[in-house]
């Protein structure tokens, strides 16, 4: 369904597929961060 959404909004769609990738890569970046401090 997101990525249904994605294409129909075209260009937009685009830049917040891009948003979100940026979003998952902090977010893992903070999760690393976290496991090496343990």
């Amino acid at each position: 369904r997101l990525g249904i959404e994605l294409y129909v909004s075209g260009q937009q769609g685009y830049w917040a597929s891009l948003r979100i990738e940026t979003d998952l890569i902090s977010q893992i970046k903070e999760a690393q961060k976290e496991d090496s401090e343990i």
